[in-house]
């Protein structure tokens, strides 16, 4: 009975998918790292901006960036197989309260680029919102691509 039991355990350990492992992506997967709001009232140092990032280095100088304020990355896993994958960013403009967001939405694949739809976000005037100085900010990553990234935002 121990004997069954063990290969039993064994059996389920193994078969547990591995978190940080990347697994292969279909051409034009989305797999979101982290959407939400930098809270160090633009002292990251960020502009509204999209970018890509397709080394560990360029990645590595990112996340120190990022880290300034808030320990933001700790909220992800940080561990990218760079010769598979690349890494969107889209950051919003710094704003004065809570309830805007931004959002990489949809790859549109065309001959020799890759659309990247980003779309904006924001309360309603009548939305009750937090009173906090906000930056949103969304990090994504795709299959790697020899394209021409485009963002268009929305």
């Amino acid at each position: 009975m121990k004997l069954i039991f063990s290969i039993l355990c064994s059996l389920l350990l193994t078969s547990c998918p591995n978190k940080n492992m990347n697994q292969s992506q279909e051409p034009n997967e989305i797999v979101s790292l982290f959407e939400g709001s930098l809270l160090g009232a633009g002292e990251e140092g960020f502009q509204k901006e999209n970018f890509v990032i397709s080394s560990e280095k360029q990645w590595k100088d990112f996340l120190n960036k990022l880290d300034i304020t808030n320990k933001v990355s700790t909220s992800f896993d940080s561990v990218i197989d760079f010769d598979k994958v690349m890494v969107l960013v889209a950051v919003d403009e710094v704003r004065n309260s809570g309830g805007y967001g931004i959002k990489i939405t949809e790859l549109k694949d065309e001959k020799e680029k890759l659309n990247v739809v980003v779309l904006h976000t924001g309360p309603k005037p009548t939305d009750m919102v937090t009173m906090a100085i906000t930056q949103p900010i969304n990090i994504v990553q795709i299959k790697k691509t020899n394209k021409e990234i485009i963002f268009v935002e929305r």
